[in-house]
């Protein structure tokens, strides 16, 4: 995985938990400084993190099927736009949208406000071991 910053590196403590929660171990990391001309004819600084990933299951990954939805996660959740939980696994393991893993997320949350014994983090990992049940779960949403 790349990732160009603009002005300055990104903390590992930053990356890491989100790829880590999308279902990905760090192997490696190469740092580079880039400068990129600008139109004001200073050189600006770009970090490229040139990171090393393997699927926490050590499967292939199909970047084809799955490198959208992966790219839109990562950004979803380094915006804050999504919760940066264990639920994302889902999206490499079951193929699941951010926005679907968000009402899996939601449902858990409620669940747990309605006094059920286990906890987000359980429930995620639950989903996570059985791939086909969270499938036909979402497929009978209205």
């Amino acid at each position: 995985m790349k990732i160009f910053h603009a002005g300055g590196q990104l903390a590992l403590s930053r990356r890491v938990p989100l790829l880590e929660n999308l279902g990905f171990n760090v192997v490696s990391e190469r740092t580079f400084d880039i400068g990129v001309p600008a139109a004001d004819g200073e050189t600006k600084l770009v970090v490229l993190h040139d990171m090393e990933l393997e699927a926490r299951n050590g499967d292939e990954i199909d970047l084809q099927r799955y490198g959208a939805a992966l790219e839109e996660a990562f950004v979803a959740a380094f915006a804050g736009t999504i919760d940066n939980d264990s639920f994302n696994r889902l999206i490499l393991s079951a193929g699941l949208s951010a926005r679907e893993t968000n009402v899996l997320r939601a449902y858990a949350r409620y669940l747990r406000q309605a006094g059920i014994a286990y906890s987000q983090d359980y429930i995620a990992t639950t989903l996570d071991k059985y791939p086909r049940c969270r499938r036909c779960y979402l497929s009978s949403l209205p």
